[in-house]
């Protein structure tokens, strides 16, 4: 088993997605590419270091075997590794709201009602909404900019003017 400090909104919503009720201990399913991540990112406990305190951001993993290491040895996992172990669960919590985002709305449900929709479905809690409300704008400020450098680079081809040879 290892941990790392996660905020309680991706707790969450990382046991609601995976079906994962235990309050104590997570797991993820063993052919995800999270778990393939962290073991990754796992390493032996140096002889330093000191279980960090109970708090309501440590989020327990289980590990379960690992290809290409031992669980009961490599169970720590670094404040640098763990920062991009976060980065992760976020962009796969991204992932997952926007593609759910996407289906509200082509369903034909108003911005709010689909963040509302998105909260019921995954338990967050009501203060949330301000939250996934600014991601949702951050995300399609995004995509309207991809669109526009899209256009743009498609009206700056520039074909020869040059006279073709005729034989």
């Amino acid at each position: 088993m290892t941990h790392i400090r996660l905020e309680p909104f991706f707790q969450t919503f990382l046991r609601k997605y995976f079906d994962n009720e235990d309050p104590t201990v997570f797991s993820f399913p063993n052919d995800h590419d999270l778990l393939r991540r962290i073991e990754v990112l796992l390493r032996s406990s140096p002889p330093s270091y000191r279980a960090p305190k109970e708090t309501d951001l440590l989020f327990r993993i289980e590990l379960p075997s690992m290809r290409h290491k031992n669980p009961l040895y490599h169970n720590y996992i670094s404040e640098a590794a763990e920062k991009v172990f976060v980065r992760e669960i976020r962009s796969f919590f991204n992932m997952v709201f926007h593609e759910k985002m996407a289906l509200y709305r082509n369903a034909g449900f108003e911005y709010k009602d689909c963040i509302t929709i998105f909260q019921d479905e995954y338990d967050l809690p009501a203060e949330s909404s301000d939250r996934l409300i600014k991601e949702f704008q951050r995300w399609r400020n995004k995509i309207r900019k991809q669109k526009i450098r899209q256009k743009q680079a498609k009206g700056t081809h520039q074909y020869s003017t040059a006279k073709v040879k005729k034989y």
